[in-house]
């Protein structure tokens, strides 16, 4: 992944004094291509292209023990683009490979993915599922923890297989048709990963947080820590999540990478990255009334924010 500031090499700005300037030197690029509006007026810009192309996406599990063993870093120097969703109580992982093909490849097929549309139903079941079951997990009677512990394997594995084939109340991660999952899938790339949902409520189908009519809906969690923690935090949420439980049943934790780059204030900048996002319920009083295992979520969000001030201190402010 590449911010689209990244793929310019020029622009026309009119500055603060009405002249017109070419930006075109790589220091004056670095400062104008975050500038915010500060720098001047945008006249016009200049972005490299590429010939068009399709790609071609395949879905498939494995362990979640490559996430520790120094297996990822290696998988992302041999293909062009790579995806993680990672299921914690499974003990799995679905990798999604997009591989670069040729325009002429037949396939037209486009994604639900990343943005995830949902039915209606699912929306109205899920963030109180979700919340119900963690709510069991913390339970001090043993019997209900493990039960809960059981539905969140349950809940998960079945998050999981939507990502590979068709599964009721899940819309199909790659189609041709709307209906019907196909994996691998190839099609234009913008259709492949740039999807939208809808919340609306004038379809069936809507965004996994447009269920109205509940105390609870869904909250979208993102962060990005370096590439070479991966490992350390996996392992912390791990542990975490072995203390107090948490259930990813939309997508389970999705992961995205993105290589170094030299563009100010990008989530890259300097450094390799991954990129962690999660649904969860959330409660509209999220003081009065919290959801279950908001210890857990705000649990790991704090180590990863924990792994960022580290990477800060001694990367960027060491003496």
């Amino acid at each position: 992944m590449s911010t689209l500031t990244f793929h310019v090499p020029s622009m026309t700005i009119v500055d603060g004094m009405g002249r017109i300037q070419d930006i075109w030197k790589y220091e004056d690029l670095q400062a104008f291509r975050v500038h915010l509006g500060l720098l001047g007026f945008i006249v016009s810009i200049t972005l490299n292209t590429h010939p068009l192309y399709k790609t071609r996406a395949f879905n498939y599990v494995v362990p979640d023990k490559v996430l520790l063993d120094g297996s990822i870093p290696l998988w992302l120097r041999q293909v062009d683009q790579m995806s993680i969703y990672w299921f914690p109580s499974v003990e799995k992982v679905v990798v999604a490979n997009w591989t670069i093909v040729d325009v002429e490849t037949p396939g037209e097929a486009f994604t639900y993915d990343h943005v995830p549309s949902s039915s209606s139903l699912f929306n109205r079941l899920i963030a109180p599922t979700s919340d119900l079951v963690q709510g069991m997990a913390e339970s001090t009677c043993t019997a209900l923890a493990s039960l809960a512990y059981s539905l969140l394997f349950v809940l998960e594995r079945y998050a999981m297989n939507s990502l590979l084939k068709n599964t009721p109340l899940f819309v199909p991660i790659y189609t041709e048709d709307g209906r019907t999952v196909v994996n691998p899938a190839v099609g234009y790339y913008d259709l492949m990963f740039a999807p939208t949902c809808r919340d609306d409520g004038q379809t069936d189908l809507q965004c996994v947080w447009a269920h109205p009519g509940f105390n609870l809906t869904i909250l979208d969690n993102e962060f990005s820590i370096d590439l070479q923690d991966l490992p350390r935090y996996i392992k912390q949420v791990k542990d975490i999540l072995r203390k107090v439980p948490g259930a990813f049943p939309t997508q389970g934790i999705l992961m995205r990478f993105s290589g170094a780059n030299d563009i100010f204030m990008s989530n890259s900048y300097g450094r390799d990255t991954v990129h962690f996002e999660w649904y969860v319920p959330n409660r509209e009083d999220v003081y009065k009334t919290p959801s279950a295992s908001l210890a857990a979520f705000q649990t790991m969000s704090q180590v990863a924010v924990s792994s960022i001030s580290r990477l800060l201190r001694t990367k960027y402010f060491a003496p």
